[in-house]
């Protein structure tokens, strides 16, 4: 049956950014980009779905989340249409890299005084505001996340989908981590500059080096 839908919404998943999304996702979850330049998720599990709406819910009044616009079962969307994937911001746009990853790893950091961890933190799920500055970012996929947070209807859903929270020393750099690693592995390889520039911002934030 699982096999049936994804086959079936095959041709969406041939778009760049939901094929980038699909693959970095390991719940099981699909995307699709509409007509209106807005990225949609489906959720095969009814108690991950719930768990994202929740982790939105809580998140949304700190407005470091893509905006969810339209909620439906086990379905939702992104308004995505003025914004600008961190991947293709740094393919496209050639930013100011110094800049850029300063205050990219300021707004990862500052996670901490929410009393949230995404998880599952990479290039694609990051999103910018197109042509404004100073940079302004944004998240999406909170299905991986953990709120430290005294809520039984949460801490009920994460019991079920996320039993092994991470200690507190894990916390201070599990999104910046996640991070690093996948900036490491896509972005540098024929980018020297990148490289140095994110060995530096990351030696200023975590206080080791990061191509150890």
């Amino acid at each position: 049956m699982y096999n049936d839908i994804f086959k079936s919404h095959s041709s969406h998943l041939k778009h760049p950014e939901c094929m980038h999304l699909s693959e970095n996702n390991n719940s099981r979850v699909f995307y699709e980009k509409n007509d209106n330049d807005c990225i949609e998720k489906y959720f095969l599990d009814d108690h991950i779905f719930k768990f994202e709406c929740y982790a939105y819910n809580y998140l949304k009044t700190f407005d470091i989340c893509v905006k969810i616009i339209h909620v439906q079962k086990n379905m939702i969307i992104y308004d995505t249409k003025n914004l600008i994937s961190l991947f293709n911001c740094i393919q496209t746009c050639k930013p100011n890299l110094t800049l850029l990853l300063n205050e990219l790893f300021s707004f990862v950091k500052s996670f901490e005084k929410y009393n949230f961890i995404h998880g599952n933190l990479h290039v694609h799920n990051i999103f910018l505001e197109k042509e404004t500055f100073p940079y302004r970012f944004y998240i999406m996929d909170l299905d991986n996340a953990y709120i430290k947070r005294k809520d039984v209807e949460i801490l009920n859903l994460l019991d079920m989908y996320n039993p092994t929270q991470p200690t507190h020393h894990e916390s201070n750099n599990i999104d910046i981590n996640f991070l690093i690693s996948f900036l490491k592995k896509s972005l540098t390889k024929n980018n020297c500059n990148l490289k140095e520039l994110l060995e530096n911002c990351f030696k200023n934030i975590a206080g080791r080096p990061v191509f150890d």
